[in-house]
């Protein structure tokens, strides 16, 4: 039985601080709410039977590309949605 399921994003490497450990400092006020907006996204994505779990950074290599919190062309993470079986 799958115990847990994963769905991977990309987002701009200044936001993983954020996204990761809820450390907001150093982002404007429209940067936080754009953090905001994309974790609420992710926890919309969550498939039935599961619940959420947390973010991990994939590979901490960037790659130029855009954004899937901000939909900008940024320097980017890939990070994994992490979702546990009920």
């Amino acid at each position: 039985m799958k115990r847990s399921t994963e769905l991977s994003f990309y987002i701009s490497s200044h936001y993983l601080s954020a996204l990761i450990n809820g450390d907001y400092s150093g982002l404007e006020t429209q940067e936080m709410q754009t953090v905001e907006d994309f974790h609420n996204h992710a926890h919309s994505q969550c498939p039935d039977g599961f619940e959420w779990g947390h973010f991990s950074v994939t590979n901490d290599e960037t790659d130029l590309r855009e954004c899937e919190a901000s939909d900008k062309l940024a320097d980017c993470v890939e990070v994994t949605a992490i979702f546990w079986k009920v």
